[in-house]
């Protein structure tokens, strides 16, 4: 889970996963001493056993006591959303009725846009939480199979939860976007796209204007270096004959190597800066950290353009080295470039290409000396990739293996280069099909876990095929007119399958495959019909061009097949053309297929059952502010509320530090000293298990037998005896709670009724 979705402001109300991963190494470290043990029937065996149950039963205590500290956040916070949804409602039906001016209107959005900015923090607090909670609970079940499920145990208190129902989130932003559409009078997709924009507040904009100053300079001097760089080598061609121009193939490969891997840094900005401005949640679904997400995208491609002008200066240079002019070339400083050309042989010039990655990297990683940074996550991600037994399939392992697999003609290139052009093609096949190979593995053990073969057991099919079609361009194979010809019918069905699985599968378009299945009964969820049957973040025609540019990048493979078209097709610049080709359309893919599980959570790589919006960060700051702001008042007025009900100044100092503890609110020092006598006089407060967990309702499916009917009466009497004691913050919470309970009886109910709740409050506290 990326970082960036943890709300600064609400740090503290967030559940506790280091106390939660120490139990799950307790675990792990006791079920390797029980591995160990050598005897399977002593009574030291059987306490480990028993050691790992025990510590199971206080993982799951936690779980649920988080799971509660969750569910009273969100519940409070709901209750300040719907006043404010309330406030903004009277103000904007008071407006209707005077017909206020649009300029007068401003307050008004703004607090529109405020509480929409709470709603999105709120879905991204509970997402998170859920997510954290789910990765820990499977983490503790994969620790020992003598440990109970903790997975069951979760999924049946979740259920009871109100947070985990993403209709409340989008029944409240409906209405804020409802009220606006009736303020200025227009439809509620006008409306909403109305508050998105104006959610650019003055900090945003600033931070939208720090564009990178090398980055910009870089792309113009790019610019012009290729232009450059297409003259000459028009002009070596038009004097082809005269000046003898021919480049070697390591040369060609080196060339086309390179920019192959410019034109993937490149994309990758510019698909990371789509996702930013249509409110992707990238970060959230390929899990990159918060800290590399500042200006991330424009960090991207100061490094693709940078790494573009070594690459063209660096083939300029080739090229100019490689020729003996008679006259200057028609390019900027020419008679300059042919100079320096000749300073050492023209393969040496892609050296500085293929060292400047690299070197960059070295650079970076020693700046940042350990710290999480933008080339750790990548190694980790690819290490990952390569690895897929070791741990589950994410999302990022597959995305990015997709984009290495159009690019493996390049890693046959780099092989060949490496081996000096002397490699076998029945041996660079093998690393022409190895992300297929992975790819291929992957679907299997997705397939393998989810039990069902639609859709990852097809998809695994698919790798297949493309292995065998692959084995067209092996020599003997093309010498063999049977067996070419055979492969290249392989090679169609190909073709075909990955252009249906693009659009149906992968990108949820049509029928939507098995992404587009929850929302084939929702018809007003459409946004373009029948032809994008889900939400969307794109425009109608960005997918209309990037679908029609999808099929004619699959099918260009067919032109070589043409005699009267030999001619240009083996040359390196229609080999160059092709790659680049296949890489625009990887880039675009991923665009697409990022959108679709923005959308769908297509394939439920994401434990939650929605991808969460994303958190304007101006949207966080000003939430920040304000909370600062109101905490005094918020205070006072629960001083007040209760006043009414607590007739004596200790009761009320009580109930006011709880609350001051629990928020994190400062008092002045008197309620301070009067709360740390409170708190020293009930440290050792104990409960029963009011969570009414019957543990062996989750026994670990891997158990050889059931307990019978004595050790389940046992294993209770243990679980009263061995609870733990309440911590400070789960008593405070329970009271808070009750606090809660209490404001809403004072507030909504009459006078003739407060001794009848006095009763009540009295009752919940004598429980807690």
């Amino acid at each position: 889970m990326a970082e960036t979705d943890v709300v600064a402001e609400w740090q503290s109300k967030y559940i506790k996963i280091d106390e939660l991963q120490k139990k799950c190494k307790e675990i792990d470290d006791l079920d390797m001493k029980r591995k160990e043990h050598p005897q399977k029937n002593s009574e030291e065996y059987k306490k480990l056993v028993q050691e790992i149950k025990n510590v199971s039963k206080e993982f799951m205590l936690l779980t649920g006591r988080d799971v509660d500290i969750v569910e009273g956040f969100f519940d409070e916070q709901m209750a300040k959303i719907k006043k404010q949804s309330d406030e903004i409602a009277t103000l904007t039906k008071r407006a209707i009725q005077i017909q206020l001016e649009k300029p007068k209107c401003k307050a008004i959005v703004e607090k529109m846009q405020h509480t929409l900015g709470k709603i999105s923090m709120l879905q991204n607090y509970t997402t998170y939480n859920q997510q954290q909670l789910t990765k820990l609970s499977l983490l503790h079940d994969e620790s020992s199979t003598e440990a109970y499920d903790s997975s069951k145990w979760l999924e049946d208190k979740l259920v009871q939860t109100k947070f985990d129902d993403n209709n409340l989130y989008l029944d409240m932003q409906k209405v804020i976007i409802q009220l606006y559409s009736e303020l200025f009078q227009v439809s509620d997709k006008k409306a909403l796209q109305l508050l998105m924009e104006s959610q650019n507040s003055q900090k945003a904009e600033q931070v939208k204007q720090r564009v990178s100053v090398t980055g910009a300079y870089f792309a113009g001097v790019s610019t012009i270096l290729i232009i450059s760089l297409i003259n000459l080598v028009a002009y070596c061609y038009e004097e082809a004959p005269a000046i003898k121009f021919k480049l070697s193939k390591i040369q060609e490969m080196a060339i086309r190597v390179h920019f192959i891997i410019v034109t993937i840094i490149i994309g990758l900005g510019i698909d990371i800066y789509i996702f930013h401005q249509r409110k992707l949640n990238f970060t959230f679904i390929c899990q990159i950290p918060g800290e590399l997400v500042q200006l991330v995208h424009r960090n991207v491609l100061k490094i693709g353009f940078i790494q573009l002008c070594i690459v063209t200066c660096s083939s300029i240079l080739v090229i100019a080295g490689k020729i003996t002019f008679k006259s200057p070339p028609p390019i900027m400083f020419g008679q300059f470039v042919v100079q320096v050309s000749k300073i050492m042989p023209p393969t040496y010039w892609l050296l500085f290409p293929t060292l400047s990655l690299p070197m960059f990297t070295l650079v970076n990683i020693i700046r940042f000396r350990g710290k999480r940074s933008i080339f750790t996550y990548s190694l980790i991600i690819l290490f990952k990739m390569f690895t897929p037994w070791r741990q589950r399939v994410e999302f990022p392992h597959f995305y990015f293996c997709n984009l290495l697999n159009s690019a493996k003609d390049s890693f046959k290139e780099i092989i060949m280069i490496i081996g000096c052009n002397r490699v076998p093609d029945y041996i660079t096949i093998v690393f022409v099909n190895i992300f297929n190979i992975i790819r291929g593995w992957q679907s299997y053990l997705r397939w393998r876990d989810s039990k069902k073969f639609y859709n990852q057991g097809w998809n695994m099919i698919k790798y297949i095929i493309s292995i065998v079609s692959s084995m067209n361009s092996v020599e003997k194979i093309k010498e063999n007119e049977t067996a070419y010809w055979f492969f290249t019918g392989v090679k169609a069905l190909e073709c075909v399958y990955k252009l249906y699985w693009d659009v149906f599968e992968d990108w949820g378009l049509i029928l939507g495959g098995s992404s587009g299945k929850k929302y084939r009964s929702t018809k007003e969820q459409w946004t373009y019909g029948f032809y994008v049957m889900r939400p969307t973040h794109l425009h109608l025609a960005t997918i209309i061009l990037i679908h029609l540019y999808d099929y004619t990048a699959r099918v260009i493979w067919i032109v070589p097949y043409f005699e009267y078209l030999k001619v240009y097709t083996s040359t390196f610049w229609y080999k160059c053309l092709t790659t680049e080709i296949e890489i625009i359309r990887r880039i675009l893919w991923m665009l697409m297929r990022m959108d679709n599980q923005q959308s769908t959570n297509a394939e439920d790589y994401s434990k939650t059952k929605f991808i969460p919006v994303v958190i304007d960060s101006y949207e966080r700051s000003k939430a920040n502010d304000e909370q600062q702001q109101k905490e005094s008042t918020e205070v006072i007025s629960g001083l007040q509320d209760l006043q009414q009900i607590f007739n004596n100044t200790t009761g009320k100092d009580k109930i006011c530090k709880i609350i001051a503890k629990y928020r994190g609110i400062k008092l002045n020092n008197n309620v301070h000293n009067i709360l740390d006598d409170f708190i020293s006089q009930n440290k050792t407060v104990k409960t029963s298990n009011n969570l009414g967990v019957n543990f062996d309702n989750y026994s670990n499916k891997n158990l050889k037998e059931k307990q019978s009917v004595q050790r389940k009466a046992k294993m209770q009497e243990e679980v009263k005896q061995s609870m733990p004691l309440y911590t400070e913050t789960s008593q405070l919470h329970s009271l808070d709670l009750g606090v809660a309970s209490l404001n809403d009886l004072v507030l909504n109910s009459s006078a003739v009724d407060q001794e009848h709740q006095h009763k009540n409050y009295k009752k919940i506290i004598h429980n807690e």
